[in-house]
């Protein structure tokens, strides 16, 4: 059995232990300030120390009451059950993952405390979290949660207490208590007095403006958020400001008008991108009453737009019987799509390809590729290709 001195002390960065247990590479000690990777919380960094000679620790691990340190395989043979050792936690590291586990505590309780939405995941990393929720918040809601965390952890003081209680003593907690309780005999707990009451065995800070400044840079679908702290959210933020005066500057913008102009801008090319989808719509349509060459029964229709290959295909389904549609793209790109027996798309497309350069291919129904040069009348190359 190991001790967890992470438990009773997150900002211990130096102890003595005796080593009880060697699996292989793994250094089995009767006590460790090293956190092991658990709970979606990444594992601390560091090394061991015997009679002055360091061992770099690869990774930390639990498994029942036993924490591994797993070095070099190289240097295992160097341990004896009995060896005292010195372990060495490396503190930046350790305290960026501190801060970004609070971090996550805060947010997610206060998403709980607001909407009554449960996290389901969550990964903390250095200086990182990303998290996930049971429902859908909009982004009005997010910013809301965003403003309130930035607030607690970079002004308000808020304390996080640990408390370890048996099985036994745990009902008294039970009814204030966000998430899962875990099947073990001794349950420790972290609380934000007046926010948060929650089973954990991570490491976390003592008061909530250690963690400072959150920059949230990824929110999709409404459940997924991620986000940095310390130094990687200076360095976004910086970096975002920075951005956006030569934006605005670039633009002639103001930066109190910029995301408003840059969102009216967005409404007016989504409009502008559904009119002309109903545009290249119309055309596809009207060729497909009226080719641009017959040949007998067979009808080749070209138009020059602008119009993914899905789109497309799906208005061709709609074209009669013998009809071969080529669309002429921007940058010399063909596409060619054929219902016709008579007329394969790929031998069209390998036709023009031998006569004018590029590269493509395709099936006898539908064909892609890019031209050197695009020939003036294609038409006319069909009906000489299939006289």
């Amino acid at each position: 059995m190991t001790e967890f001195l992470f438990w009773t002390d997150a900002y211990l960065t130096k102890f003595d232990a005796k080593v009880i247990e060697i699996k292989e590479n793994n250094i089995i000690l009767d006590k460790t300030a090293f956190y092991p990777q658990s709970g979606n919380q990444v594992c601390d960094k560091g090394y061991l120390e015997k009679e002055e000679k360091r061992y770099i620790i690869e990774h930390v691990f639990k498994e029942e009451e036993k924490v591994f340190h797993q070095i070099n395989s190289k240097l295992a043979d160097e341990f004896r059950v009995g060896d005292s050792v010195t372990g060495n936690i490396e503190w930046k590291y350790r305290y960026g993952i501190m801060r970004a586990h609070s971090s996550q505590h805060l947010l997610s309780a206060i998403i709980k405390n607001k909407f009554d939405i449960d996290t389901i995941h969550a990964n903390i990393l250095y200086e990182e979290v990303m998290l996930q929720i049971s429902h859908e918040i909009s982004e009005y809601q997010l910013k809301e949660c965003l403003q309130e965390l930035n607030r607690i952890s970079i002004i308000e003081d808020h304390i996080f207490n640990t408390l370890i209680v048996s099985k036994e003593d745990f009902s008294k907690y039970s009814d204030d208590l966000r998430g899962n309780i875990p099947d073990d005999n001794k349950i420790r707990l972290v609380e934000v007095p007046g926010y948060d009451l929650i089973c954990c065995g991570g490491t976390h800070v003592k008061n909530s403006t250690e963690i400072g400044p959150i920059f949230m840079y990824e929110f999709k679908k409404g459940t997924d958020i991620k986000y940095v702290l310390g130094q990687k959210a200076l360095e976004l933020y910086s970096q975002f400001n920075s951005d956006l005066i030569s934006s605005s500057n670039l633009l002639g913008i103001s930066y109190s008008d910029f995301f408003q102009t840059i969102q009216r801008q967005n409404r007016d090319y989504n409009e502008l991108g559904q009119s002309y989808i109903k545009v290249a719509s119309n055309l596809i349509d009207y060729i497909s009453k009226y080719p641009s060459l017959q040949i007998k029964e067979w009808s080749i229709g070209v138009l020059e737009l602008d119009v993914e290959f899905k789109f497309i295909q799906k208005q061709f389904k709609e074209f009669p019987e013998n009809y071969t549609l080529i669309i002429l793209k921007p940058k010399n790109k063909v596409i060619i799509i054929s219902n016709s027996e008579k007329i394969k798309a790929n031998e069209v497309m390998n036709y023009l390809i031998q006569r004018y350069g590029g590269r493509g291919g395709g099936s006898p129904y539908s064909a892609q590729g890019t031209l050197d040069s695009i020939p003036e009348d294609i038409p006319s190359l069909i009906k000489t290709l299939y006289k």
